[in-house]
């Protein structure tokens, strides 16, 4: 929609800003997906501590 340029240039901009505004949300997901994994992983070591020392 972005490369045939057949919108207004109001209308181009207008989509710009919202597609900008979407990659700024996924950007913010992967991140929340990177510290849930870090967590888990911290998790599981901390579990694995716990049960070597019972």
């Amino acid at each position: 929609m972005l490369k045939k340029r057949s919108l207004s240039p109001a209308k181009l901009d207008e989509v710009k800003i919202k597609a900008n505004i979407l990659s700024s949300f996924k950007a913010v997901e992967e991140k929340a997906e990177e510290a849930v994994e870090e967590l888990k992983e911290k998790v599981e070591e901390v579990i694995g501590r716990a049960s070597a020392e019972l």
